[in-house]
């Protein structure tokens, strides 16, 4: 008797009883199945965790750094606004820089840990583009200049190309005299006009021309091959028909006039 009790025990009832007490064939199943349900979803959660905790340090390190707009003077084309952006971004402490020509308005996002307000301000000047101090600065028109330099150029371009139309001009018929009246009615145009000179040429030298360079060769080269014809013709060249002081003064006149009607 007890030998069957113990093969009983072996039999279909002890089997049962085992899965009933180890959960069953289909709770094991389901075990299984939440098993790889968790191991497809770990995974993901793992990399859902980590962005939110990315996104998190993206934030914390964001709070430290701080935007400012700085309002520059000189920057009049687009090629202008990427050498600002350049020149900035080299600088260490700057993360970003939006530069926009039409308004003369720059804006700086950097680290008041590793960068203050007033080294933006230096990097801006050395770049060529000072920040006005004052809320007039940067803008308006130079009334006098404008005036002083269109009340010249007429008069250059008159007393220039008045002989081409048969229309006859003091000291025509004497070379040397006709050149010198011309450099002396176009020198006060160009220096008024010398802003161009004093961003055009630096940038040029950096390797980042903007259109400040472009006016400053067009007038300077003119302006330069016209006076050395006019010291030839001292010496005795006929050259006269070659100088070109109208070419330099228009030059500076209509780029001075648009500049300021744009700012």
């Amino acid at each position: 008797m007890r030998h069957v009790q113990s093969q009983g025990g072996e039999g279909p009832l002890g089997d049962r009883g085992r899965h009933l007490r180890r959960g069953g064939p289909q709770e094991g199943h389901r075990r299984g199945h939440r098993g790889q349900e968790d191991s497809r979803r770990c995974p993901g959660e793992g990399g859902h965790r980590r962005r939110i905790q990315g996104e998190g340090e993206a934030r914390a390190a964001g709070m430290t750094e701080e935007r400012k707009t700085f309002k520059v003077t000189g920057m009049s084309c687009a090629a202008c606004s990427a050498r600002i952006e350049k020149a900035l971004k080299s600088a260490d402490g700057i993360t970003d820089v939006d530069a926009v020509f039409s308004s003369n308005m720059v804006s700086v996002t950097y680290d008041p840990d590793r960068i203050d307000e007033d080294a933006i301000k230096r990097e801006l000047s050395r770049a060529g583009y000072p920040v006005a101090e004052k809320a007039d600065d940067g803008g308006g028109w130079d009334i006098r200049a404008i005036g002083v330099s269109a009340v010249l150029t007429v008069i250059l371009t008159i007393y220039a190309m008045g002989p081409m139309f048969g229309l006859r001009v003091p000291l025509q018929s004497d070379p040397a005299l006709y050149g010198t009246v011309q450099l002396l009615l176009a020198l006060p145009v160009v220096v008024l006009g010398r802003k161009f000179f004093v961003k055009g040429i630096p940038a040029l030298l950096h390797r980042s021309p903007t259109m400040d360079t472009l006016v400053s060769l067009g007038s300077g080269t003119a302006f330069l091959y016209s006076t050395y014809l006019t010291a030839a013709s001292y010496l005795g060249a006929d050259s006269v028909s070659g100088i070109c002081f109208d070419s330099a003064a228009m030059i500076k006149y209509v780029s001075t006039l648009t500049l300021d009607l744009e700012t």
